[in-house]
């Protein structure tokens, strides 16, 4: 048996920083998480309570069954807005497919505290359009719970299936698609039966960066899940809050949430792995003109789902140019303008003289 030494280069110490950093930032860290779920609170011994707890309780058990449905709920809606989307871009040529694409990244860049903020505005209690359609007798169904969550991030994630699908869609070689038509396999049966299973891998890869995103996310259900407990939410409160402040039950409740994305990502893993093939395209699909009233349905599809997709962007940027009293929107006509301004100047300075300032 022969002893090799490791020959210390440039590389040979790139690479032990690169596992030192790694140890430091990313395995520390979860083995920490880990073994602070097996102590008690108070005395700090080793105990199984916290698990124990956490399992025989309903409260805990419904967080983590919410948090499956929603994440779920996600990746499927994601999966039939991205799919369909990658290909009409891929096959067919659509105006403004630059501009496009463009909007949809930005749309997907964004936090996703961002976006719940955004439909707040617009489809909270009093939102601009909740407020209009009720002028006109409209109720909207309300924006909070399961529902809202919902849309917030089905138009935040489904940029992910686009994008991966896009990419498979792109190596798929001409041939096939004309080898199936020649056999009398045409239509939704040839998307179905021919291209579907060979973009499978990649679009099971994009749907689990879906999950993973809506399963870790806080700032989306603690603004707008108004009662409908996730298991962000629950660590967050259990953390802080004034019912809780375990710090080593959230550390349980954190590690069960790793363990189940772990699993999620290893029965991906083994599901790609067993589908796994090459496609090598000598001839790429190239895009066809969508003609009739089949082209007017693509292009008010993508159309339409990129303009909702990047409301949440444009809301931001307008109400950024909205004055605002404390934390209230308010209309600037000059008179009022007038009078917001001295009641800020008078705020900040002699009861008297801020009027007298600002006129």
């Amino acid at each position: 048996m022969t002893n090799k030494k490791i020959r210390w280069d440039f590389w040979t110490f790139v690479t032990v920083v690169i596992i030192a950093l790694f140890a430091l930032f990313l395995l520390y860290p979860l083995i920490s998480l880990f073994l602070s779920g097996f102590k008690d609170t108070e005395t700090g011994v080793w105990t199984i309570d916290n698990y124990a707890r956490f399992f025989s309780k309903k409260y805990y058990k419904s967080a983590l069954l919410n948090s499956f449905k929603l994440t779920f709920s996600v990746t499927v809606a994601a999966i039939i807005l991205g799919v369909p989307l990658a290909y009409f871009m891929s096959f067919y040529k659509i105006k403004g497919k630059g501009a496009l694409e463009i909007l949809f990244i930005i749309s997907m860049m964004s936090p996703n505290f961002i976006g719940a903020y955004s439909w707040i505005l617009l489809l909270g209690r009093s939102g601009t359009v909740t407020q209009l359609l009720k002028g006109l007798g409209i109720h909207m169904p309300s924006i909070y719970g399961f529902g809202g969550m919902l849309l917030v991030f089905a138009l935040k994630l489904y940029p992910f299936i686009y994008m991966y699908v896009s990419g498979a869609l792109k190596k798929i070689d001409v041939a096939l698609s004309e080898a199936a038509e020649s056999l009398g396999c045409g239509g939704l049966k040839k998307v179905l039966t021919v291209i579907m299973p060979l973009v499978t891998p990649t679009l099971i890869a994009a749907a689990l960066l879906v999950f993973m995103n809506c399963m870790a996310d806080f700032g989306t259900p603690a603004l707008i899940g108004e009662g409908y407990r996730v298991m962000p939410t629950l660590v967050y409160s259990e953390f802080v809050g004034e019912t809780g402040g375990s710090a080593n039950f959230a550390a349980c409740m954190a590690t069960i949430m790793v363990v189940v994305t772990a699993t999620v990502f290893l029965l991906q893993k083994w599901y790609v792995n067993t589908k796994s093939f090459t496609m090598s395209s000598m001839r790429p699909i190239q895009p066809k003109e969508a003609y009739g009233i089949k082209g007017f349905f693509i292009h008010l599809f993508i159309y339409l789902l990129a303009a909702t997709s990047i409301i949440p962007q444009c809301m931001v940027v307008y109400t950024s140019f909205r004055a605002a009293k404390m934390q209230v929107f308010v209309d600037m006509s000059p008179v009022n303008d007038l009078i917001v301004a001295a009641e800020v100047v008078e705020d900040e300075s002699e009861p008297y003289g801020g009027i007298a300032e600002c006129l």
